[in-house]
């Protein structure tokens, strides 16, 4: 691939991923409504919510570092398969962990792309 297709796409992506990070992250940070009655139900408690917005927080902004934008991509695709073992664990319809998977599979990418750029500067 052209090295400017490569750099605008991982950029994009990057963008994209952050994006949804940090709003589901700052979701985290109220100890009420959908989100804290989901982990409750799951037998997590607040504690657990705001640590997973915390390291979601992290991972966003390391997303947006290229240097450190590896360490953010280990740290999101931790959270979203503790996400996707939370919902196949509680029976959730099959809906529920496919964004999670989704986003394990952009990151994916984005950390391939990314090295791509590394490799070729």
């Amino acid at each position: 691939m052209h090295k400017k297709i490569v750099k605008w796409l991982t950029w994009l992506l990057t963008i994209i991923c952050s994006i949804i990070f940090l709003l589901a992250s700052l979701g985290k940070f109220r100890l009420e409504g959908n989100m804290y009655d989901n982990f409750i139900r799951w037998n997590y408690n607040g504690l657990t919510l705001i640590c997973v917005g915390i390291i979601e927080l992290i991972g966003a902004i390391l997303l947006l570092i290229p240097r450190f934008r590896k360490y953010g991509i280990v740290l999101l695709i931790s959270i979203m398969l503790g996400a996707v073992f939370t919902h196949f664990r509680n029976f959730e319809e099959l809906g529920f962990p496919l964004l999670p998977m989704g986003l394990i599979i952009i990151l994916i990418v984005v950390h391939f792309l990314n090295q791509k750029l590394l490799t070729n500067a």
